[in-house]
């Protein structure tokens, strides 16, 4: 079953911000350098360039073709583990932070190319969406229900189309690459911090406890990592796809303003996993279900 296709770029705006706004998280897409509330006002007169991709240039690091800043080592949290955090983060967290984010960019920058690509051969060259690659296809429609063979979802730039989800994509690699991200290496079993004025709460023990990965809150460019970030099961370290999945998903929550997933559209799995179906890689176990 496909969702209906919806060409009005306003309207999917004002529904994304209105469904963004838990008690302590931002309601607003943000750079994480700054917060201003007329961040994205120049969306609004999309549908009246000849280009749409011109408005991609607000986002610095959000292009593919942007080199991306590296961590900085003194917004990591453990950046002088003791024994006792590098008997779970191994000796560079640092290091393995890095690698992580580094991975996750180079998954963001083959989906963004190649949706990009196959837009453009739809858009400007004339080309039949049957056309485009069919694992694209198939993770379109598996992830965000879209019918991949209808024009308009390629042509459009409404609530429903591939510009939006290439917009989504580049603002996760903004928040990634722009060199402002923080680290907490090892997360609490209540999260409670305030960064730029922003306070980031969990309930009571319901923080970094049994195998919750990591957190973060809209509008707050922090990751809080758990410990299954960095160790399996049984102890094992954990590959590098799995931590660079774990940072694209808690960018993707920081940029849409919220953490709790309410609907496909606003839901950080469907697009962690649709990165991931690009890739030919799987889904995180036990979150295969978690875009439905």
């Amino acid at each position: 079953m496909y969702l209906p296709f919806e060409d009005d770029l306003f309207d999917e705006l004002i529904d994304e911000f209105a469904r963004s706004a838990p008690a302590i998280r931002r309601a607003v897409p943000y750079r994480p350098r700054r917060i201003r509330r007329d961040e994205f006002d120049f969306m609004e007169d999309e549908f009246e360039l000849l280009d749409e991709f011109d408005l991609m240039d607000e986002f610095e690091f959000g292009s593919p073709g942007q080199r991306p800043r590296p961590v900085r080592a003194n917004f990591v949290s453990c950046n002088r583990p003791n024994a006792a955090i590098r008997a779970i983060t191994g000796p560079d967290p640092v290091g393995v932070i890095q690698a992580a984010n580094t991975r996750a960019i180079a998954l963001l920058d083959g989906a963004i190319n190649e949706l990009t690509a196959e837009r453009n051969r739809v858009v400007r060259a004339g080309a039949a969406p049957a056309s485009v690659r069919v694992g694209i296809r198939g993770a379109l429609e598996r992830r965000f229900r879209m019918n991949a063979l209808d024009r308009r979802i390629w042509t459009g730039t409404g609530a429903r189309s591939v510009l939006i989800l290439i917009r989504r994509l580049r603002g996760a690699r903004q928040i990634l690459a722009d060199g402002w991200m923080r680290y907490i290496c090892l997360g609490l079993p209540t999260i409670d911090f305030t960064l730029g004025g922003i306070r980031c709460r969990s309930d009571p023990n319901d923080g970094c406890v049994g195998d919750t990965v990591a957190a973060a809150c809209g509008g707050a460019s922090q990751i809080v990592l758990c410990r299954p970030f960095w160790r399996g099961l049984s102890n094992s370290v954990q590959n590098r796809d799995f931590q660079a999945s774990t940072l694209l998903h808690e960018a993707l929550h920081i940029y849409f303003g919220f953490i709790q997933d309410t609907g496909i559209f606003a839901n950080a799995h469907c697009y962690e996993q649709f990165v991931l179906d690009v890739h030919g890689l799987p889904a995180q176990a036990g979150f295969e279900a978690a875009c439905a």
